[in-house]
């Protein structure tokens, strides 16, 4: 590390502070706009708006023209928002979930001999980042299915682009006035990234992303139609359950107040349905087969809960409501799509957050 970091100057390391900074201050104003509309689709905030986030990498890499410049101003993110927590923190997960998007852009730099040189790389590596960290999140998190996953995706890649359209932009504007260096040829011009690839490109991702929203929209109260929930059970297929069809079962309304170390003290009027009934319609021989089911987090936090307290806990929900109002996704500071409620519980250490799954266990 300290011989990746000799290679940049005072000048440099400032500059990705900034860049750092810059990215993360824009997620507080970005996020609650973009939500209303990505909101009733139930679509992360982070793939419409996340080009706006990822294109500080790129100015970083066009401003310093220099290898693993993204990469640090990911780490330098990954630790500002684990420790300010603000919007878009996912606790220790951040390292993962903010480093890897800057690792895929400087993969690319290093692979095609660009350094945000041109316009084509810049909209490229932007969209690269933005998809690596929306797959991140909706595949290894939440195991988002099929039609939706595409379709997500294909947001999240031509919101990057955009990003990325942006950010050449304003590396060209600070050239102008001398404040960086002048955008010049790419280092590769044998391999330079032209205007008819990134339009095939393009159309490709737009056509994509319309054929799986349409299936997506198309495809109410199955699996593929949402964030679902995976009722694991040994020896037996899983049973998947979609939002959707939560969604469709006795809706029940609680005001509880959840004392998290991560969150605060939260209050609210809580609405979903009642894990008895949620796991009564996934198998109604769950309950009588199983002692003890453990409820798992997108972010790997898990707690368990007895056959017998879910039997006879009428406060005991998986919930995707707080005050009339969806749960934000995990990608936006929030704590849904789904998540657990237990308000027997005097603190909120079993009201899991980002539910995902639930593990049956005899």
């Amino acid at each position: 590390m300290n011989r990746v970091l000799r290679k940049f100057t005072t000048y440099d390391l400032v500059v990705m502070a900034v860049m750092a900074a810059l990215g993360i201050a824009v997620k507080p104003v970005a996020v609650p706009l973009v939500h209303l509309i990505s909101g009733p689709l139930m679509i992360p905030s982070g793939a419409f708006a996340g080009g706006l986030y990822m294109m500080w990498l790129v100015i970083g890499c066009g401003i310093t023209r220099k290898p693993w410049t993204a990469v640090i101003i990911s780490i330098v993110q990954a630790l500002l928002v684990m420790l300010t927590g603000i919007v878009g923190s996912h606790g220790i997960m951040s390292l993962f979930t903010y480093v890897t998007p800057g690792l895929a852009a400087d993969l690319f730099f290093l692979a095609s001999g660009h350094r945000a040189c041109c316009r084509g790389c810049c909209i490229t590596a932007c969209a690269i980042a933005n998809l690596t960290g929306t797959a991140c999140v909706n595949i290894v998190f939440f195991r988002a299915p099929g039609a939706y996953l595409i379709l997500i995706l294909a947001i999240a890649a031509i919101s990057g682009g955009i990003g990325g359209a942006i950010s050449w932009g304003l590396l060209t504007a600070l050239a102008k006035y001398k404040i960086v260096k002048t955008p010049d040829e790419c280092e590769l011009p044998k391999r330079k990234i032209g205007r008819r690839t990134v339009l095939i490109i393009t159309a490709v991702t737009i056509a994509a992303g319309a054929a799986a929203g349409a299936a997506h929209f198309s495809s109410a109260g199955t699996a593929a139609a949402g964030y679902s929930l995976t009722i694991s059970r040994s020896g037996q297929s899983d049973i998947v359950m979609s939002l959707r069809d939560i969604e469709r079962l006795k809706a029940e309304t609680a005001d509880a107040k959840i004392i998290s170390s991560s969150q605060g003290t939260e209050k609210g009027s809580f609405t979903g349905a009642r894990v008895s009934d949620v796991l009564n319609s996934a198998d109604k021989g769950l309950l009588r087969e199983y002692k003890t089911f453990i409820f798992k987090a997108g972010d790997g936090y898990s707690a368990a809960l007895s056959a017998k307290e879910i039997k006879d806990g009428s406060g005991i929900l998986i919930v995707y409501r707080k005050n009339g109002r969806l749960l934000e996704h995990y990608n936006d500071g929030g704590t849904g799509p789904m998540r657990l409620l237990v308000t027997t519980d005097s603190y909120g250490t079993r009201s899991v957050m980002y539910l995902v799954g639930i593990e049956c266990r005899k």
